[in-house]
Order: structure tokens, then sequence, then C-alpha cells
């Protein structure tokens, strides 16, 4: 039996999280005039802001959300019955 409710929450998770990854790149060019207003020089790898516990976080979550969004898909539609 499949539920629909909790299929159409793991889509959800699913978008928003892929959202969240896209948004934390294209911002990334933002990041890196805050950090050279605030403190006068910049990071100019993108792998280096990894070092840092905020951005490694975000990251994490946002792939939490995705993979616990894929288990919901995967849950939800039931045990396959071949007949």
């Amino acid at each position: 039996m499949t539920h629909p409710i909790k299929q159409g929450v793991g889509w959800l998770s699913v978008v928003l999280g892929i959202l969240t990854l896209s948004m934390q790149i294209y911002f990334l060019p933002v990041l890196q005039n805050l950090t050279f207003v605030a403190q006068g020089s910049t990071v100019t790898n993108a792998m280096d802001y990894m070092s840092q516990p905020t951005c490694i976080l975000a990251i994490v979550l946002s792939l939490v959300a995705i993979v616990l969004g894929i288990i919901l898909i995967k849950t939800s539609s039931g045990p396959n019955k071949t007949e």
C-alpha cells in the first residue's frame, strides 16, 4: 500500500535539500564579499570554506535532508509484489 503523504514529504525533502545545496554554491561570492568587508581579506578557493564549521554543518544538514527524503520515498511505496 502506498502512502501519498509520506511520499510527498519525501519528494519535498529531496527538492528542498537540492535547492539548499545550490543556494550555498550560488551565494558563495556574497559570502566572500562579506568576509572581505568584515576581515579585510577573503578566501579565494571555495574548498577553503569547508574548514569552517558553519559551512560543514550547512552541507551536512542538506545532505541528511536529501537522504531522509529518499528513504521516505522508498519506504512509502511498500513491498513490491510480483504475481
